[in-house]
């Protein structure tokens, strides 16, 4: 028997999303090349940040919220060479970590092909956390997604050592992989809050051993005058950073003028309306769930009180939303969409893959939105006739 006759189901439905997956990001880099050939490259993004972690010795850098997230600048400097293209593997192996890890959650609960092809198109169609990583390797949002979204599946096959391990592996990579407990509240069985508990501990460990063993640098005027300004800035044109300057200047802002542009970027622009939809549906129709939901929604809400970019904070919880909605479309009042949902992500993920614009623009979702709503008044209509 050959070695994939032996891997069994899963290991089949690995095999072939990881291959789909890299397909896929040859596929980015092709039509849209790498960060590197644009002139926003220049300008003091985070990528400069990890690029120059990668480059020194650990805690040397000391530009908070940048110097706390160690793991793939680290591994980076471990493995030697380019760390542009050495963070350019680890982010392909995040992405392939991350569509594994949400397939077979999918597959898991609903043993259906279909919607592992949906899971797969919903999640790679987020290309503000897919395609810019891809665009961006110098980042580590999937990386950090990657390893959170597998340690939530080994913790739903209850192989508990190693899904701690894995979690702790993301949070050395961002801290806010932590959002794992909320997801693991919604997608495994293990309604325990004492393992949940002892299952995070040693990540909740892990993030305050760094905090505290790297002492942020943005208030020290000698530190930063080593600087260049790629280096130095952090947002809105200073070096500051910390709770009471997030909240005075980002959260206060946000909750008195709230914006509409705020609100697309939050809910279509980031998660999508395929996503979006079923999770809300999952909320509506599946008691069982309702309530770990709206706690993981509003967990990860919260976060955009405190960054300036709303899609990538957002979408750390993304891969997540999508295997929940494939995952329980069946129990909802949606399960007669299924197959129309499968279509529907699917050109999205195209439109993502080809447009010049990393997701999808309001007119591709006025059109997704009249297709879908026109299908309901057609199923209903059949079962009023019936």
């Amino acid at each position: 028997m050959s070695i994939i006759g032996r891997v069994g189901i899963r290991g089949k439905i690995a095999l072939s999303v990881a291959l789909c997956s890299l397909v896929w990001i040859a596929a980015v880099l092709v039509l849209h090349g790498d960060m590197r050939s644009d002139p926003e490259c220049a300008l003091p993004m985070d990528h400069h940040k990890y690029i120059a972690m990668a480059q020194q010795d650990l805690g040397t850098f000391r530009i908070a919220p940048f110097c706390w997230r160690i793991g793939m600048p680290s591994l980076a400097r471990m493995v030697g060479g380019d760390p542009w293209t050495v963070m350019a593997v680890l982010t392909s192996i995040g992405l392939i970590c991350m569509m594994c890890a949400v397939a077979l959650l999918v597959w898991d609960a609903t043993a259906s092909k279909r919607h592992v092809l949906g899971v797969c198109a919903t999640v790679l169609a987020m290309g503000w956390l897919t395609r810019t990583s891809v665009w961006n390797p110098a980042t580590v949002d999937m990386l950090a997604c990657g390893l959170m979204m597998i340690s939530v599946y080994l913790l739903t096959r209850r192989v508990w050592v190693w899904s701690a391990i894995m979690l702790c592996g993301a949070v050395l990579v961002k801290e806010s992989a932590l959002l794992a407990l909320p997801i693991a509240l919604v997608v495994s069985s293990q309604r325990s809050w004492k393992h949940l508990a002892m299952w995070t501990l040693p990540a909740v460990v892990v993030v305050a051993i760094v905090r505290l063993s790297i002492t942020a640098g943005n208030a020290d005027a000698s530190y930063l005058a080593t600087l260049p300004e790629a280096l130095r800035l952090v947002q809105h044109g200073t070096s500051t950073y910390s709770l009471s300057y997030l909240v005075s200047t980002i959260a206060l802002d946000r909750l008195l003028h709230p914006s509409l542009n705020d609100m697309w970027a939050l809910t279509g622009d980031s998660v999508g309306l395929v996503a979006g939809s079923m999770l809300i549906a999952v909320a509506w129709y599946v008691p069982s769930r309702r309530w770990f939901v709206v706690v993981l929604c509003a967990v990860t809400a919260a976060q955009v009180l405190l960054a300036v970019n709303i899609q990538r904070v957002v979408l750390m919880s993304g891969p997540a939303f999508a295997a929940i909605g494939w995952m329980y479309i069946d129990t909802t009042r949606l399960r007669w969409a299924s197959v129309l949902l499968v279509y529907l992500a699917c050109g999205l993920l195209v439109v993502t893959t080809v447009g010049s614009r990393v997701s999808p623009s309001i007119l591709v979702h006025v059109v997704v939105l009249a297709v879908f709503i026109g299908a309901t008044l057609y199923q209903h209509r059949r079962e009023l006739e019936g």
